[in-house]
């Protein structure tokens, strides 16, 4: 019983970690300071999940899936998660680093998808974003 409250408590404190990193990417993208995000970004990946964006990058869907299981996220955090990818995928793209954007997007897409087979709350928002990503 001690071991799953700590459990719960990680999982707790790794949503509201990327619950901020998810608002200040946003802000940091609305004020135009876009490389200060991804670094900022890429900070807390290695340090949280221990997943820096170029590591990110370089792994197949199915080698994130596992990685992100081990972490047991809930799914709110797979979902910010996911978000999250789908702003930095957006910074690149401002960046015009098309290459890095595509891997982004990738990543974000089967996120998005995971959730849809692995959630039985639909969500119009996420439906959006992969009609975006995928057009």
């Amino acid at each position: 019983m001690q071991q799953e409250d700590f459990i719960k408590k990680q999982i707790d404190q790794l949503g509201q970690v990327l619950e901020k990193l998810l608002a200040d990417l946003m802000g940091l993208k609305s004020r135009g300071q876009i490389h200060e995000g991804v670094e900022i970004t890429n900070t807390i990946l290695r340090e949280h999940l221990d997943l820096p964006i170029d590591e990110l990058i370089t792994l197949s869907a199915d080698e994130l899936i596992v990685k992100l299981q081990a972490k047991r996220l809930s799914n709110d955090n797979w979902n910010m998660f996911a978000d999250i990818l789908f702003q930095l995928a957006e910074q690149f793209e401002a960046m015009k680093d098309n290459e890095t954007k595509k891997k982004l997007y990738e990543k974000a897409l089967m996120m998005y998808e995971y959730l849809d087979e692995n959630n039985s709350t639909y969500s119009f928002q996420r439906h959006t974003i992969m009609e975006k990503i995928k057009s």
